[in-house]
């Protein structure tokens, strides 16, 4: 059966859980997730769907933000098209060596630091936590903040690291979560 934008999401609904696949998101997607099975080939995940409709605007992915890496960001939630995904600043590979604990592959430097960057109150306000004990957190306890909130200006000068705290406290106090949506990619590290 080949379906179509006339089908109701219902229907779509439907036909997916007849085939034993997720129910997800809205027709245009479903549609696709659909089509991929229909014609033999491999289903697409959500991932794959929204950069797919992102590059079909003309838009280009934002690059890494690690000096020497000059691969595609990974892709932090796949939000249905027409609204643009939300980046990570690094690309899997960068991403994943650094959370192992692993060095950068060569010529390939890690812009993440391993402390607050707003230890002496840069953004208007100290960071709480004891800089001496910065090194004693996981790497995971620090953030990529893009200064303008612009998740597409993925360059060196935008973005700095700061704990979650310092980073929530910046967000609500300048209301740029979500402005990335705002945006079109600019520049990169490089």
């Amino acid at each position: 059966m080949k379906f179509t934008m006339n089908n109701t999401l219902k229907e779509l609904k439907a036909e997916c859980r007849s085939r034993g696949l997720k129910t997800i998101g809205r027709k245009s997607v479903l549609l696709d997730y659909l089509s991929g099975k229909q014609d033999g080939q491999k289903k697409k995940s959500m991932t794959t769907i929204a950069k797919e409709a992102y590059l079909a605007r003309g838009k280009v992915m934002p690059k890494c933000i690690n000096p020497g890496c000059d691969r595609d960001v990974a892709i932090r939630r796949a939000d249905m098209p027409p609204r643009d995904p939300s980046f990570k600043t690094e690309c899997t590979s960068c991403q994943t060596s650094r959370t192992q604990g692993k060095s950068a592959r060569e010529g390939v430097t890690f812009h993440k630091k391993n402390y607050c960057e707003n230890k002496d109150g840069m953004l208007g306000f100290k960071c709480p936590m004891d800089p001496s004990r910065y090194i004693e957190f996981p790497s995971d306890i620090y953030d990529m903040d893009h200064k303008d909130g612009d998740h597409h200006h993925n360059t060196c000068d935008n973005l700095i690291t700061l704990c979650k705290i310092c980073h929530t406290r910046k967000g609500k106090q300048s209301g740029d979560f979500n402005s990335w949506r705002k945006y079109s990619v600019r520049g990169d590290c490089k």
